[in-house]
């Protein structure tokens, strides 16, 4: 022990040896850095690398021209083979992005697309349908989530959910989804319900109903009628005649009446109202 001691001090005593010391000291940190990152690269696989490519050119490159999105696709097909496999660190990775508050919302959309790009995604991450849940979510999102994935399910429980969403006060946005999914619905026959016709009705007829979705919730009804004839014309007929609903409301109730009418003997063509320019620019915009 006294003659390692003996050789230290003889060591540091010399200006030379101690630049040798000092030298190896630095060469094997920077090897062993070296080592340390050489194993955690080769831990990482093809996708997860093209996954943090992805994100930075998402997040710099707001507009993607013709190379740029090129280059995308390329990186979008090699994670999502690897959500396919399914590579358990990208899948945490896809978690973790999802689940920081910090990450860009264009971020997440782009990991919502990235999921919808598989042919059948049967195992979608339950972040998805928590995240519907938070009343304080990005409604962009979420509407995006819907679109993307409930509204091609075959499930009838969403029935419930999209009918949910309509007498909740929840975004104008996301009640215009849960009335495009109900409308390509291929299920109607078997899954719309007498209820729910008199249920979009008294929403038409609800003063609380926001205006701009009137409209869809009445061609939405329409979709009643070849299911429930004697009952539509009914509830149609009354959306027409209350002159306190928005006239582009009336006028959607009136067409589909005389669409579905104009054949029956004693049945008087309804004369839509008259329906500014303003009104149907305020429809369009929203």
């Amino acid at each position: 022990m006294n003659r390692l001691k003996k050789i230290w001090r003889s060591l540091l005593r010399s200006k030379k040896k101690r630049l040798v010391l000092v030298s190896g000291f630095i060469l094997a940190v920077v090897l062993g850095v070296g080592l340390y990152y050489g194993i955690a690269l080769a831990c990482v696989s093809e996708a997860e690398v093209n996954l943090a490519a992805l994100k930075e050119g998402v997040n710099k490159e707001k507009i993607c021209h013709e190379d740029c999105l090129a280059l995308r696709k390329k990186q979008e097909a090699i994670v999502l083979a690897g959500i396919k496999k399914p590579e358990p660190n990208l899948l945490k990775r896809l978690d973790n992005y999802w689940q920081d508050p910090k990450e860009s919302l264009e971020f997440k959309e782009e990991i919502i697309n990235l999921w919808r790009f598989d042919d059948d995604p049967v195992n979608l991450p339950k972040y998805f349908s928590d995240y519907l849940d938070q009343a304080d979510g990005d409604v962009k999102l979420q509407a995006l989530i819907i679109s993307s994935f409930l509204a091609v399910s075959p499930d009838t429980r969403l029935i419930d959910y999209y009918f949910s969403l309509l007498s909740s006060d929840r975004a104008k946005s996301l009640k215009k989804e849960a009335i495009i999914a109900l409308s390509n619905r291929s299920d109607k026959a078997d899954s719309f319900t007498l209820k729910q016709l008199g249920f979009l009705k008294d929403l038409i007829m609800d003063s609380k109903t926001p205006s701009e979705i009137k409209p869809d919730l009445v061609s939405l009804g329409g979709d009643y009628y070849s299911l429930y004839p004697v009952d539509a014309y009914s509830a149609l007929l009354e959306i027409y005649n209350d002159k306190s609903i928005d006239n582009i409301s009336r006028a959607f109730a009136a067409d589909i009446l005389n669409r579905n009418n104009e054949k029956t003997k004693g049945f008087k063509v309804l004369l839509a109202p008259e329906i500014s320019g303003e009104e149907w620019q305020a429809y369009y915009n929203n």
